[in-house]
C-alpha cells in the first residue's frame, strides 16, 4: 500500500500532461475587428485593437477579445467571442464570456452550443487577461 502511494505521488509530481505550447495573442484581423464591432450594442465602442488567439479546442476557430466601453462602462470591459473560419475570413461568431453575452445579446451563448466555447479554455483565459492588462 505504501509503495502504491509513493508511486502515485511521484507520477503526480512528474505530471502526465505535456508542457503548454507557447501561445501568444496577436492583433485581430480587420475582418475579425469589423465583425466584433458589428455585434456589440450600438452605444458601445471598441477601445484600441481587438486581439485574437488560435483555439486549441476548435479546429477552425479563433478566440477574439476586445475591450469595449460606453455609457456606464467608461473604464471598459473585455468581451470574448469564438469566431469560426480563417483569421482573415471569419464565419460564425458566438459569445464566450459573460461580458460578450451582455453586450452582444443577439449571439448564441457559447457554453450552451455544440462548440462549447468558454472562458474556461486556457487560451481564452490567457487572451482575456492579456487584453485586460495591455489595452487602455
Amino acid at each position: 500500500m505504501q509503495k502504491f502511494l509513493i508511486w502515485s505521488i511521484v507520477i503526480a509530481a512528474v505530471g502526465c500532461s505535456s508542457p503548454a505550447p507557447n501561445i501568444q495573442p496577436e492583433t485581430a484581423s480587420t475582418a475579425q475587428t469589423e465583425l466584433a464591432a458589428e455585434v456589440i450594442n450600438k452605444d458601445l465602442h471598441i477601445v484600441g485593437h481587438p486581439f485574437a488567439i488560435k483555439s486549441e479546442h476548435h479546429k477552425n476557430g479563433f478566440y477574439v477579445a476586445a475591450k469595449v466601453a460606453g455609457p456606464g462602462i467608461e473604464d471598459g470591459v473585455v468581451c470574448l467571442w469564438l469566431m469560426s473560419g480563417a483569421k482573415d475570413h471569419p464565419g460564425l461568431i458566438i459569445n464566450a464570456n459573460g461580458a460578450a453575452k451582455n453586450f452582444s445579446p443577439g449571439l448564441p451563448w457559447g457554453p450552451k452550443t455544440k462548440a462549447e466555447a468558454s472562458i474556461t479554455d486556457r487560451e481564452a483565459r490567457l487572451l482575456v487577461r492579456w487584453v485586460e492588462v495591455n489595452v487602455n
